[in-house]
């Protein structure tokens, strides 16, 4: 009789604290998909932003920008492609304010660190998509890599 008491206790114990282990996994993951989000949002914002003053426009801006959100990897694996007639961030030549109107950010249903970025280009009404890897750096979310190959080229 103590034996089965024992074990109905052992099974009720493992079941809340399975429970709570996942409410709190979900939690967690939700938290992390806001802080994402709101870094890639403040990332092509500001993007936005620097693009759009044509006096104060610079590459350095530009970098400082980038170097501040994405991470080594991603630096080394733009390395890799050679020269490139377009910013694999964005796809495109170029990044209108007016794209930050259609702006949507989504995370990949199967997959916790790939979300896609996409927009409306003000010149032709195109959709832009970018698919993208996000890791945890120290504190810090950042782009990790961007799939090139999933992009159609501008």
């Amino acid at each position: 009789m103590r034996y089965k008491l024992l074990t109905l206790f052992l099974i009720i114990t493992k079941l809340v604290i399975g429970s709570t282990t996942y409410q709190d996994s979900v939690v967690r993951s939700k938290f992390s998909q806001d802080q994402i989000t709101k870094m890639l949002k403040d990332f092509y914002t500001d993007l936005g932003v620097i693009c759009s003053d044509p006096y104060h426009f610079s590459l350095e801006k530009v970098y400082s920008l980038k170097k501040l959100n994405c991470t080594a990897n991603y630096f080394k694996e733009i390395e890799k492609q050679g020269m490139l007639d377009y910013d694999p961030l964005i796809n495109a030549q170029d990044f209108s304010p007016d794209a930050l109107k259609t702006l949507t950010i989504k995370k990949d249903l199967q997959k916790d660190d790939i979300y896609y970025v996409s927009y409306i280009t003000s010149y032709d009404k195109r959709q832009i998509t970018i698919k993208l890897k996000i890791v945890k750096e120290k504190e810090a979310y950042k782009i990790d890599h961007v799939f090139l190959d999933s992009q159609k080229k501008p």
